[in-house]
């Protein structure tokens, strides 16, 4: 049926096609079949050719609107309202939220006397929708859209009723269960969960009772946990699905019992790197607020000629080392020379620097902030960038030990006393240091702000 409404829409889609070889046709009137709209086609296509009664009547049904069942003899059901129902402007519309985070769209949708009237209507409907179709459970919740909420900025609120029942349930019109001029969608999977097998035909009970992101209200017929059980499947493909919180997921993975010790230690990791991109986010946010991207650094001859031995393959390396006072751009400096892809240390109170993070190929460089002279004499193999491996960690046992390879990586160290450190060592350690590094002295600040040039 499919082919033989496709093959006549190619003949007949002159429209669409028109001043087309015969070769380029065919495509272009697939790709043109798959936005069309079959409903008006389908009409077109049963009145210019004669088809069994049947199948026409099954051609109908699957492509016309309303016409194909809602629920079709089926145990569950997930139905999705989506109406004109949120925040909104004077106008009818969509307000827009600004940079108002979740929590915060929610308390104030939760204070708001339409919305409280929405969810009041919203229980009843539920209860006349299951006594419709004889579902012997069901729950309801209303939610905030996260994903509109983060693309357009406004606060738009859906509905979620979850239909269960022991023998087959059949719904034909969606008109016949409108709620405020929205008719409904049926899903057989959410959120990765499929509804309609047996082993989790209480995963859309879950799904509408569970304290996700931009929950307002949930009611159940049902108890998860009490009078049914959750499956931590459940629970992480929420997770996975962004409409559950790493708090919130901890608590339901404790209350699963089962595999609790292994999907906990699952929940750390996550929570360990979900940290770790906040901090990133929070630091790009902070050097554009700062202007720290707009800063053009100055040029330093020393600095360009040190760079350009890294373009030639050597057996060792100099290291560069910027003196200079606090205030000046040395660190700024360091990161704009070595590029993005940079390894910034602080080494201001280590003997050792910690590389257990470096990446031999993906980093462009290390950066040793607030490095000393014990620490490079300590290490001296690694800040020579020999081509070969360099164990760190090291000690009796050599329990913790690991290698790093910095072969042909450029290294910097930024420090404010280099000089008289220096001066405190013996004379072959200074003759060491002076013969493995570049040591430029910084005085004044080394960026000038694109807005102040003329």
């Amino acid at each position: 049926m499919y082919d033989g409404l496709r093959g006549w829409f190619e003949k007949n889609c002159d429209l669409a096609v028109s001043g087309h070889s015969a070769r380029q046709r065919r495509p272009l009137a697939r790709a043109e079949f798959t936005r069309c709209d079959k409903e008006i086609w389908v009409h077109r296509w049963l009145r210019s050719v004669k088809l069994p009664e049947y199948v026409a009547k099954l051609a109908v049904e699957i492509y016309t609107k309303d016409t194909g069942f809602l629920i079709n003899n089926a145990s569950t059901a997930l139905l999705t309202f989506n109406g004109q129902w949120g925040w909104l402007d004077g106008g009818g519309s969509f307000a827009h939220m600004g940079l108002m985070g979740m929590d915060e769209v929610v308390s104030m949708l939760l204070a708001d006397k339409g919305i409280s009237a929405l969810w009041d209507q919203a229980q009843e409907f539920a209860c006349r929708v299951a006594a419709l179709v004889h579902a012997e459970d069901h729950a309801v919740c209303l939610e905030v859209c996260p994903q509109t909420l983060e693309v357009r900025q406004n606060a738009r609120v859906h509905m979620h009723i979850f239909l269960r029942s022991s023998s087959r349930m059949q719904l034909k019109h969606s008109a016949a269960v409108c709620f405020r001029g929205a008719r409904p969608q049926s899903a057989t999977i959410v959120a990765g969960m499929p509804l309609t097998r047996r082993a989790s035909c209480w995963s859309g009970f879950f799904y509408c009772l569970a304290a996700k992101l931009g929950q307002l209200y949930c009611m159940g017929t049902r108890r998860p946990f009490k009078d049914f059980l959750v499956n931590a499947a459940w629970v992480l493909n929420l997770l996975q699905a962004g409409k559950l919180s790493l708090t919130q997921a901890r608590s339901y993975i404790l209350q699963c019992c089962s595999g609790a010790a292994r999907h906990l230690q699952l929940l750390d990791v996550l929570q360990v790197e979900a940290d770790k991109l906040q901090i990133r986010d929070a630091v790009r946010a902070a050097k554009q607020a700062l202007g720290l991207n707009l800063r053009q650094f100055v040029e330093i001859a020393q600095v360009q000629k040190w760079l350009q031995t890294f373009s030639t393959m050597q057996s060792r390396y100099q290291f560069l080392v910027l003196e200079g006072p606090s205030g000046v751009g040395k660190t700024q400096y360091a990161l704009h020379v070595l590029g993005t892809r940079t390894l910034e240390l602080n080494c201001a109170a280590c003997l050792e620097p910690p590389l257990k993070e470096y990446k031999y190929g993906f980093h462009g460089g290390i950066l040793f902030d607030e490095g000393s002279v014990a620490m490079v004499l300590r290490q001296r193999k690694l800040f020579q960038c020999a081509a070969a491996e360099v164990q760190l960690g090291c000690s009796a046992t050599n329990a913790f030990t690991y290698s790093v390879f910095v072969h042909r990586t450029p290294l910097i160290v930024c420090s404010n006393t280099w000089s008289q450190q220096l001066a405190c060592q013996s004379p072959e350690d200074a003759a060491w240091i002076a013969a493995n590094t570049v040591h430029v002295m910084v005085r004044e600040k080394l960026w000038c702000d694109v807005s102040q040039q003329p």
